[in-house]
C-alpha cells in the first residue's frame, strides 16, 4: 500500500526538491551551451534514489510516480517535475522515465503478471509509445473495449516487434533493461497489450544524433536481435495481463507520461519566463529598460499567460485519480497544453532578440526542449484524433 500523503507533506516534500534541484543539479547546467558528461548525470542519477525522489522496489514512500490512486501523490510528482525541469528539462525527463518504469514494475508485480529483481547496477527503461503516432483510432478502441479484427492488426504492427522492425527509444545513457508494450492474441477477442523484458545486450541498438532537444538523454533506435526474437519465447519475458487489466494498466501509464511530459515542458517554460523577465528589467533601450516598452510587455504577458493557463488545466486534472476514467481529460490537457508552452516559451526568446538564439543564453535551448517533448507520445494532431474517437467511444 502506498502512503498517503497530507497537504503539510506536499509543503515539506517541494522545499526538499527545491533544494536538491538548487544544490544538486543546478550547478552541473550553469552553461547551457556545454554538454553534460555521462558520470554526471549519472551521480544525480543516484542521488535521485538516494533522496527518496525514485522509488523502486517499494510501492511505500513518497518518490515520484508512487500510485496514481492518491491526488496529492499525483499533484506532488508534477509539482516536482516542474520544479526539476526548470533547472534542465533532460534530467527531469530521466527521473520521470525511471519513477514511471519501476511504477509498472511494481504494478505487473502487484497483480502477479510479470516479476522482476533487477541487481543494484541495472537501470530500466521504458518505452510506451509503438513505432509511429497513436495507432490512429485503433488505440483508443482496444482502452475503451471497442476494437475489431482491423484493430487488432493494425495494433499488432504498431506494437510489433518483427525482425527489422525498428523503434525508437529516449533514456539515460546507461539503461540496461527496456520494458517494451507488445500485442499478443491479435487474432482473439482475448487480445492483449503485454509488456516484454529486454536485456540491452541482446538488443540491436544505436545511438542517434540528436534531432532537435533534451540533449541530456540518449536517443536510440533498436529493435530484437535473433536472441530476443519473438520466435525464440524462452529469451523474452513477458507479462502476463487479462485483457482488462491490460487496458487499466496502459491507459494509466500512458496518462502518466502525459502529465510528466506537459509538467516538464511547463517548467522549462517558468524558466524561460523568469529568465526573459529578468533580462527585460536590466537591458536599457532606447533611453529605459525595455520592460517598459509595449511589444516587449506583449511578449512577456503571452508567455506569462501561457504559463498560468497551462498551470490551471494541469492542477485540475491534479485534483482526481489516474484511470481509465481521466483518459479523456489528461489527453485533451496534453492536446491543448503543449502547443502553448512551445509557443509561450517562443515568446519568452523574442525578449532577447538576436541574442535569444545565442546558445550561451540558453533560451533556444528551452525551446528546442520543449518542441521535442511535444512531438512525444503523440502530437497536438495525432492527440486530436485520439480524442475524437474517445467521443465516438463513450
Amino acid at each position: 500500500m502506498f502512503q498517503s500523503l497530507s497537504q503539510s507533506d506536499i509543503i515539506s516534500l517541494n522545499d526538499h526538491v527545491a533544494r536538491f534541484s538548487e544544490r544538486a543539479i543546478a550547478p552541473n547546467f550553469s552553461q547551457p551551451e556545454t554538454l553534460v558528461s555521462s558520470d554526471k548525470i549519472e551521480l544525480l542519477i543516484d542521488s535521485a534514489f538516494e533522496q527518496g525522489l525514485i522509488s523502486t522496489e517499494c510501492s511505500e514512500g513518497m518518490g515520484l510516480w508512487v500510485t496514481t490512486e492518491d491526488p496529492l501523490q499525483i499533484q506532488f510528482s508534477c509539482q516536482a517535475l516542474r520544479k526539476i525541469a526548470s533547472i534542465n528539462p533532460g534530467i527531469a525527463y530521466q527521473f520521470h522515465q525511471l519513477a514511471l518504469t519501476f511504477y509498472l514494475l511494481r504494478e505487473l508485480k502487484n497483480i502477479r503478471a510479470m516479476d522482476i529483481t533487477l541487481a543494484g547496477e541495472e537501470l530500466p527503461a521504458a518505452v510506451l509509445q509503438g513505432h509511429f503516432g497513436l495507432a490512429r483510432y485503433s488505440l483508443v478502441r482496444f482502452l475503451k473495449g471497442a476494437a475489431k479484427a482491423k484493430d487488432f492488426e493494425l495494433l499488432s504492427d504498431y506494437f510489433g516487434h518483427r525482425a527489422g522492425q525498428q523503434s525508437t527509444l529516449f533514456a539515460h545513457r546507461d539503461w540496461t533493461h527496456l520494458l517494451s508494450p507488445v500485442m499478443v492474441d491479435h487474432h482473439s477477442s482475448d487480445a492483449t497489450i503485454q509488456f516484454e523484458w529486454l536485456e540491452r545486450q541482446n538488443l540491436i541498438s544505436s545511438t542517434e544524433e540528436h534531432g532537435h532537444g533534451l540533449n541530456e538523454l540518449g536517443h536510440y533506435v533498436w529493435q530484437l536481435s535473433s536472441k530476443q526474437s519473438p520466435s525464440n519465447s524462452k529469451a523474452v519475458q513477458r507479462s502476463t495481463l487479462s485483457p482488462a487489466q491490460s487496458r487499466s494498466l496502459y491507459s494509466r501509464v500512458l496518462q502518466m507520461q502525459w502529465m510528466g511530459l506537459s509538467n516538464i515542458a511547463l517548467g522549462s517554460l517558468g524558466h524561460a519566463y523568469t529568465l526573459a523577465n529578468d533580462y527585460a528589467a536590466l537591458r536599457v533601450q532606447g533611453g529605459s529598460t525595455i520592460n517598459q516598452h509595449a511589444a516587449v510587455r506583449n511578449l512577456l504577458m503571452d508567455a506569462k499567460s501561457a504559463y498560468s493557463t497551462s498551470l490551471n488545466l494541469i492542477e485540475r486534472a491534479c485534483q482526481y485519480p489516474i484511470d481509465e476514467s481521466s483518459l479523456f481529460e489528461i489527453a485533451n490537457i496534453r492536446m491543448k497544453a503543449h502547443p502553448m508552452i512551445c509557443q509561450g516559451a517562443n515568446q519568452a526568446l523574442q525578449v532577447f532578440g538576436g541574442m535569444g538564439y545565442m546558445q550561451d543564453a540558453g533560451m533556444e535551448k528551452i525551446v528546442r526542449d520543449c518542441m521535442q517533448l511535444r512531438l512525444m507520445n503523440g502530437t497536438p494532431i495525432e492527440l486530436s484524433l485520439f480524442i475524437s474517437e474517445l467521443e465516438q467511444c463513450k
